[in-house]
C-alpha cells in the first residue's frame, strides 16, 4: 500500500510538473502585436521633427500604458515628448540613421521605426 501511493504521489508530482510548465509558453512574439506609424521617414535640415504613432496589429492584445519610447542613437535625435500612443522625435542635425523603438509596460508589444537624417 505504501509502495502504490509513492507511485502515485510521484505521478502526481510529473503531472503538476508538466501541467505548470505547459502554461509558461508565449503565443505571441514581442514584434507582431504592435506597429509604428510611419515606419520609416527622412528628416532634412529644414524638418527635424517627426510624430511616430503606436498602434496595435492585432484585437487579442492589449497596450499597457505609458508605452516606453527609444532611440538606437541618442547622438542622432531623441524622444522630445511623448503622451498615450504617440511621441515626438526631434534630430540632432546630424547625417545618419536612427531606430526609434517602442515598447508597452509589460514588454510583450513592441515596434520600431527607422529615421533617415539626411
Amino acid at each position: 500500500m505504501k509502495r502504490l501511493c509513492g507511485m502515485m504521489a510521484v505521478a502526481f508530482l510529473t503531472a503538476a510538473c508538466w501541467w505548470g510548465m505547459a502554461g509558461c509558453e508565449s503565443t505571441t512574439s514581442a514584434d507582431s502585436a504592435m506597429t509604428v506609424d510611419p515606419p520609416s521617414v527622412d528628416l532634412t535640415v529644414s524638418n527635424r521633427t517627426q510624430v511616430f504613432t503606436a498602434a496595435l496589429t492585432t484585437t487579442n492584445t492589449t497596450l499597457v500604458l505609458p508605452l516606453n519610447w527609444s532611440v538606437s542613437n541618442p547622438a542622432l535625435g531623441t524622444i522630445k515628448a511623448s503622451q498615450g500612443v504617440t511621441a515626438v522625435y526631434e534630430s540632432a542635425g546630424n547625417v545618419g540613421e536612427n531606430t526609434v523603438t517602442v515598447r508597452d509596460q509589460t514588454g510583450n508589444s513592441e515596434a520600431m521605426a527607422l529615421v533617415r537624417q539626411l
